[in-house]
């Protein structure tokens, strides 16, 4: 259900500019999911932004079948680009100067210390709080041509709580 209202946002209030938008999502897996069912609907491009996945042994991504979803993605990531330092630094020059990518989905990487100013929403689906909200919620209050102010969409309730 949040695909689906994050799908129909980006299209109503994005397509047709020049801003783009992010997703916060708690996990690898989450991450990924998502850019496949931002793909099947097929309306708007997208692009994750992961970590190399974990092989500690003891260490998971949450259960095995998501591990080995995780795995697939990222070997598939990696023939494309071929090192991790090359897929961060595409994904980055087209989120912020190109046209291909609409809607960028990050875990941790890029959700904070990163100035992409043509951002203009953050939709969070995950637990944020204390500096890392503030600094989630930057990403959209940068300066840019036409922009007057970024938008926050919170799947979480975390706002609630930012006074405190």
């Amino acid at each position: 259900m949040i695909m689906l209202d994050i799908n129909e946002d980006v299209r109503k209030r994005l397509q047709g500019t020049d801003f783009k938008a992010m997703l916060a999502t708690s996990s690898k897996y989450e991450a990924i999911k998502y850019h496949k069912l931002f793909e099947e609907m097929g309306d708007i491009r997208t692009a994750f932004v992961i970590s190399a996945p974990d092989s500690r042994e003891g260490h998971s991504e949450v259960d095995s079948e998501n591990k080995a979803f995780i795995q697939e993605e990222w070997t598939r990531v990696m023939k494309k680009y071929g090192d991790e330092e090359k897929y961060l630094d595409k994904v980055k020059d087209e989120f912020i100067n190109g046209e291909e990518i609409e809607l960028l989905i990050v875990v941790d990487k890029l959700l904070t210390g990163f100035d992409a100013p043509r951002a203009a929403v953050l939709y969070i689906d995950k637990l944020l709080k204390e500096h890392n909200l503030l600094q989630a919620i930057a990403r959209v209050n940068r300066l840019y041509e036409g922009k007057d102010f970024g938008f926050i969409v919170d799947y979480r309730g975390l706002l609630g709580d930012l006074d405190k």
